[in-house]
């Protein structure tokens, strides 16, 4: 199967040129004629662009609570610690900061307060009986107003205080 695909070029801003292709749609849609940076080549059809083959991000079709544990884990790693929720959370790293850091901890500490809450949800729903609020599992609302009571009062001297604990060190007055 031959197919051809038309070259559109804009102007860029600071002079220049740039081509993109120009989409000539797919089997089941007409040509949309956008500009497209990438085509796609769907198996047995023609190349087009995202729109025509009814393609998504994979992050498009994630859960919520795996969305928030991806979110809460990358920003971990940016803080310079590992990808696990189980690990001490990581001191700031040389050159970043403070203010960054404490900001980048917040959303973490947030993210990973969503999952968790979003967790209990999903287990609570598939089971119902053993994590309900009268065997002592707090709901989901409460485990995110905790998160958010926790971020309004986030300080420096908190965090610290916070790390030290998690690490086993002696506390420092």
């Amino acid at each position: 199967m031959e197919q051809r695909v038309r070259i559109v070029w804009t102007p860029c801003r600071f002079g220049g040129l740039r081509p993109w292709f120009q989409c000539s749609g797919s089997p089941s849609r007409p040509a949309c004629g956008r500009r497209a940076a990438k085509l796609y080549l769907a198996i047995g059809s023609v190349f087009a662009c995202r729109r025509c083959h009814h393609l998504a991000y994979e992050s498009q079709s994630e859960r919520p609570a795996h969305r928030a544990l991806r979110k809460a884990r990358k920003l971990r790693m940016r803080l310079g610690g590992g990808p696990s929720l189980l690990d001490a959370f990581p001191e700031r790293p040389p050159r970043m900061h403070r203010l960054t850091f404490w900001t980048l901890s917040a959303k973490a500490l947030a993210a990973q307060g969503r999952a968790l809450g979003l967790e209990i949800d999903e287990i609570r729903r598939r089971f119902p009986g053993p994590a309900s609020e009268e065997n002592g599992f707090s709901s989901p609302q409460d485990v995110t107003s905790m998160v958010k009571r926790r971020e309004r009062f986030f300080t420096p001297r908190a965090l610290a205080a916070w790390n030290a604990r998690a690490r086993g060190l002696p506390r420092h007055s």
